[in-house]
């Protein structure tokens, strides 16, 4: 797991991304929002420690000025919004995940309640946490 930048390397990493912006890599091209890291705000600022997030902003208003984002489910919800927009055809993937999800998580969630919140994940048996188990250990495909 990568640390968190400070703030000094978060604005380093920030400026890279914007002087490295379009350089093609086999995985794709280099995203940079267009906006100077001195004119976000504070709490962007400081969301955009986290080397995940700063990547997500990157994405998120890839060759765009930034809209205010202060916190991480702004940030997640944006882009999202993006990927959908871009990606049209994630729409019908992401609503069949959710309803395969939906039934599962009310399971769950009961499950939750009436054992006050003890271990949820190893008490179910079911084909969704063999599948987990496969994706986190890399075996799925």
């Amino acid at each position: 797991m990568l640390k968190p930048f400070t703030a000094e390397q978060a604005s380093a990493a920030y400026r890279r991304y914007q002087a490295q912006a379009g350089v093609l890599l086999k995985q794709g091209r280099i995203p940079a929002c267009r906006s100077q890291w001195d004119t976000l705000s504070e709490p962007t600022r400081a969301l955009l420690t986290n080397p995940l997030y700063l990547y997500l902003f990157m994405e998120t208003f890839d060759r765009r000025l930034a809209e205010a984002v202060t916190t991480l489910s702004t940030l997640f919800r944006r882009y999202v919004e993006r990927a959908m927009t871009e990606h049209p055809g994630l729409d019908a993937s992401v609503t069949a995940v959710i309803e395969w999800l939906l039934p599962i998580l009310a399971v769950g969630a009961a499950l939750e309640a009436q054992n006050h919140g003890w271990g949820l994940f190893n008490r179910l048996e079911t084909p969704c946490k063999r599948e987990l188990g496969r994706v986190s250990t890399g075996l799925a495909g």
